[in-house]
């Protein structure tokens, strides 16, 4: 039998290995994680999908932050801590699945900076046994960062000239309660570059939905995970220009991730 938990913004589709079968839908868990500025209600159209397909979604709202505080009357907006703290929430979300379900591995579909969170996840385990997520599907992911409005050129010019390490530390205080991520996705963060975040794990399958016109993604036609699988939503449909917001929208990126995901 599965049971729907719904506790800290976590939707859990709990099933009992012993008795899960052909009547029981939900015989596999997919983690959902979503973006920078955003929360789990980003997958709630995406449930009964993966719920057709067999799968039980589990949808974390992660990194919280001051300004999650200050806008909570008005949405819940996550993803906002430092990425190294929304890795430890991510980690905790699979580790109490496995728990949970028995399960020995999970596979996690994430959005942009949810995909980093996860890598991080990943890539400072607690011990050295093999990873807890089978395949990542990710979309738009951000393992080349973003130079949104110029963004990344700026911090490297200011690398250039000596002068990042100095204005990072005095801008941390500053900016990191409200959006500690947000100076971690520019293009050319230590985050992202110390060392390198797209290094993919053993053992890992790593699926990249990238689109074109992504607007936010840096070079986001050759920004996929090296030795992973890159689809370009413009080989399949060239008139597409869904954008970095909406990719968790669109009905064809929906359907080429969820195809994505139950390939072995």
């Amino acid at each position: 039998m599965s049971v729907v938990l719904i506790a800290t913004g976590v939707q859990a589709c709990v099933v009992a290995p012993a008795t899960a079968g052909p009547a029981d839908p939900c015989v596999d868990t997919v983690l959902l994680v979503h973006d920078l500025g955003s929360s789990a209600a980003e997958w709630d159209g995406w449930t009964n999908d993966l719920t057709s397909r067999g799968w039980c979604p589990v949808a974390l709202t992660y990194g919280e932050s001051a300004l999650t505080e200050a806008l909570r009357p008005v949405a819940t907006v996550g993803g906002l801590a430092a990425l190294e703290d929304s890795a430890s929430q991510v980690r905790s979300a699979i580790d109490g699945i496995l728990s949970r379900t028995g399960e020995s591995r999970i596979r996690v579909m994430a959005r942009g900076a949810g995909a980093l969170a996860v890598q991080y996840a990943l890539t400072h385990p607690v011990d050295d046994g093999l990873a807890p997520v089978s395949t990542l599907v990710t979309l738009g992911p951000l393992w080349h960062g973003t130079n949104l409005a110029g963004a990344g050129t700026i911090a490297a010019f200011n690398r250039g000239i000596g002068i990042y390490d100095e204005l990072a530390r005095l801008e941390k205080p500053l900016v990191g309660p409200w959006c500690g991520a947000c100076g971690q996705i520019v293009a050319g963060s230590s985050f992202l570059t110390t060392p390198p975040v797209d290094v993919p794990v053993a053992g890992v399958r790593y699926v990249d939905l990238v689109t074109a016109t992504d607007g936010l993604v840096t070079d986001p036609l050759t920004s996929a995970m090296p030795g992973g699988e890159a689809i370009v939503v413009q080989s399949v449909d060239p008139t597409s220009t869904v954008d970095h917001t909406r990719l968790s929208g669109d009905e064809q990126v929906r359907r080429l991730a969820l195809d994505a995901l139950g390939r072995t």
